[in-house]
């Protein structure tokens, strides 16, 4: 990003959500640490079970649900963001293990 990215953004007055656990990284990096109200309350992508990591676990919870074996979690399930949840997720899901963006 550049320098001017957040020039004239109201940095005290806004707020910054991130991905639980990453709170500090952002207070400590550089084009963050000016932003007084972060939060770091959001599911890291891909954490489908809720368990705070993303690995083949959470291929399987999904299929699960795809399947109707466990309740679904629309806003967890739908990895790719089509606001669908089916066999594209589970690509994406493992593309995100792969580290395949």
């Amino acid at each position: 990003m550049g320098i001017y990215t957040f020039y004239e953004v109201p940095k005290q007055a806004c707020r910054l959500h991130a991905i639980r656990g990453t709170k500090e990284l952002f207070q400590n990096a550089e084009q963050w640490r000016d932003f007084l109200n972060i939060v770091d309350d959001l599911e890291e992508p891909g954490d489908v079970n809720g368990d705070g990591k993303v690995n083949v676990s959470d291929v399987t919870a999904l299929i699960n649900m795809i399947l109707g074996i466990t309740p679904m979690d629309q806003t967890l399930a739908d990895v790719n963001g089509d606001t669908k949840v089916n066999v594209s997720d589970v690509t994406a899901l493992i593309n995100i293990i792969l580290g395949i963006h």
